[in-house]
């Protein structure tokens, strides 16, 4: 939070920044709350109130108290000293219960400054219960509980703020003198806090004749309780701050705040308490409750800043991750969409070559043939003309010249005759087939049809077989590839032929490349190669079975075959695209089905599912996709 512009020309915004209450809410209605704490005591007591405790001494009691009585006299004569007991192991309670949260601190963070505060206060506590234990006479001593009681809290509350700045002091001097991070070391200085107190607290006991601490006449009425007055309140008002600005938390924040019931206490004391256990004694030790209570809350604050914090930070990880996992979704979609146009934009620029020289091929060839085809009746009516004149040569001359009759028997001119028929016969069988593939590779190509039309899909599948027909031939290395035809009554299909024929030939050159693979396994029996095709009209639907009996496609990659570039065949002989491409164009293109079911014992079969009519809006919308 950034104040300081804003606040600077304003003095008490500089005073709640230096002792660390300005920019934490927590902190603030604790100091808040802390200090009505504190003031609440003294107004009710100027208002009247008086929370002391009087009786008269045990002895006087119990020499004017009867027998039945007795009970009731003795404990009312010690209610004061119950109370004190009560207050001064809160406190230690209070205290103990820092120092355990401040050493799991310790060990979540390693940091040892917790520790070591929580420490000066768990030594402070085990003062004050020292201090009750020989107030109680559970200690034994010599000295009157009049004279020990103050003595031992004066000491207690001198030797806790000591220790408390010492244990500060200890973190503002250079790193090199500061206290070692183990929990060894901080177990040796607890062991011995609590050896010191009670050697301090034992020695006091013994000691017949002590100091005294209480002049109720005077203005201090406790003179021995100001050295801790001034020493909290430096602590409070110099140490501290500085402290918190070397390490700020929210424990060293509430450290500042228990000051003020700290210096409370030893006003109270100072200049309030004149016997024992009256009302400013006794507020003192109500105050001293809370002076170790706020280190305490400021712990709790810290260990639910820290939750939250966590909190915050896993909300933030699972959004990170959720983010995370989108953006990855998103990259797998747009690398899937970038595979699939280099995959479209291949096979367009494959397909639109290979139709563009499939054409071109078939229009040069077709010019010379249907010259030929063209002549060839010509040619016979010539021949059969030249036949009749050398009949008549021969009927009217039938003795010719030697030398002419010897050329004639050279040429075997009779047998010349006779085979011009054949001849004939086969330029015209010749040219009739070289017309059929010229017509196959112009159906095939179908450049100039974009747009769907209505065609026979017998005739686009025999046009493929006839340009995939010498890869059908056998070979020295397989039989000839046996091509089974159930064609059915087929009517007129609505569809892009161009791009049905590309399905159709990828798929058959795969089948044919599978077949040869299959043929140079070692087979038992002789293996008999073959493709079966079936063509049916169901229920408003065409489809056509591609079926072949070669080694099938492994199950485990049965689901992959339609992605872009997956490929079993060797690098340089597949690019993985003719069955996607293929897939695209069945249910983008035609909004149709491209079924695979494969077995080792069966083959494979492709069937491909074509509704009719195709529907217009999906036609428009597909159409630039399909062709690529």
């Amino acid at each position: 939070m950034n104040y300081q512009d804003s606040s600077a020309s304003k003095p008490i915004f500089k005073v709640l920044d230096y002792f660390a209450i300005y920019d934490q809410k927590n902190i603030q209605y604790l100091a808040i709350a802390t200090i009505l704490i504190c003031l609440a005591p003294t107004i009710l007591q100027l208002s009247g109130a008086d929370f002391g405790i009087t009786s008269p001494p045990l002895s006087q009691a119990i020499q004017t108290a009867d027998s039945t009585q007795l009970n009731n006299v003795i404990h009312r004569a010690l209610s004061g000293s119950f109370v004190h007991t009560i207050l001064e192991w809160s406190a230690f309670c209070t205290g103990l219960l820092t120092a355990i949260l401040a050493f799991v601190y310790f060990a979540l963070n390693r940091d040892v400054a917790t520790p070591i505060l929580g420490l000066s206060l768990f030594y402070a506590g085990c003062m004050d219960a020292f201090h009750t234990l020989a107030a109680d006479r559970l200690i034994t001593g010599v000295a009157s509980p009049e004279n020990l009681i103050p003595f031992t809290w004066a000491i207690c509350r001198l030797f806790s703020a000591l220790i408390l700045l010492v244990g500060v002091s200890l973190f503002l001097v250079p790193k090199r003198f500061h206290p070692q991070r183990k929990l060894s070391f901080l177990v040796f200085i607890t062991v011995l806090a609590s050896l010191v107190a009670y050697v301090t607290i034992a020695i006091c006991v013994r000691i017949e004749t002590l100091p005294q601490t209480m002049f109720p006449e005077a203005m201090i009425t406790r003179p021995w309780d100001v050295a801790p007055l001034i020493l909290f309140m430096i602590l409070g008002l110099f140490v501290l701050p500085r402290f918190y600005q070397k390490y700020p938390s929210l424990f060293t924040q509430s450290l500042i705040i228990s000051m003020i019931p700290q210096v409370a206490t030893q006003l109270h004391m100072a200049f309030g308490s004149t016997a024992l256990f009256d009302s400013a004694f006794n507020i003192a030790h109500f105050l001293k409750i809370l002076a170790y209570l706020i280190p305490f809350i400021g712990l709790c604050l810290t260990y639910i800043k820290i939750h939250r914090e966590k909190e915050k930070t896993v909300q933030q990880l699972m959004s990170t991750e959720f983010s995370l996992q989108q953006q990855k979704g998103q990259l797998e979609s747009t690398l899937q969409a970038l595979q699939s146009t280099q995959a479209q934009l291949i096979q367009t620029e494959k397909m639109s070559s290979l139709g563009q020289l499939v054409a071109g091929v078939a229009h040069e060839i077709n010019n010379p043939v249907n010259f030929i085809y063209g002549n060839l009746t010509h040619s016979e009516n010539y021949i059969h003309d030249i036949r009749q004149v050398i009949a008549l040569y021969q009927e009217h001359y039938p003795n010719p010249h030697p030398a002419l009759k010897e050329q004639i028997e050279a040429v075997e001119l009779d047998y010349l005759l006779e085979d011009f028929d054949g001849i004939f016969k086969s330029m015209r069988l010749g040219a009739d087939r070289i017309r059929s593939i010229v017509l196959s590779l112009r159906n095939f190509s179908r450049l100039d049809e974009a747009n769907t039309k209505d065609i026979d899909i017998h005739e686009g599948i025999d046009s493929t077989l006839i340009i995939l027909g010498n890869r059908l031939k056998a070979k020295h290395d397989r039989p000839e590839i046996a091509v089974i035809k159930n064609y059915g009554a087929l009517p007129p299909i609505n569809c892009y032929p161009s791009q049905l024929n590309q399905v159709f030939m990828n798929i058959l050159g795969n089948a044919i490349d599978a077949l040869a693979e299959q043929c140079q396994c070692d087979n038992p029996h002789p293996f008999k190669p073959q493709i079966c095709i079936t063509t049916q009209f169901v229920d408003s639907q065409c489809i056509i079975e591609l079926i072949d009996n070669g080694p099938g496609i492994p199950e485990r990659i049965q689901n992959q075959i339609f992605d872009p570039f997956f490929t079993t065949k060797p690098i340089g002989k597949g690019t993985g695209l003719g069955l996607s491409i293929s897939y695209k164009i069945i249910t983008q293109a035609h909004q149709g089905q491209l079924l695979c079911h494969s077995n080792a014992q069966n083959g494979t079969q492709f069937t491909i599912i074509l509704p009719q009519p195709l529907e217009e809006t999906q036609t428009c919308e597909h159409q630039s996709s399909a062709v690529l």
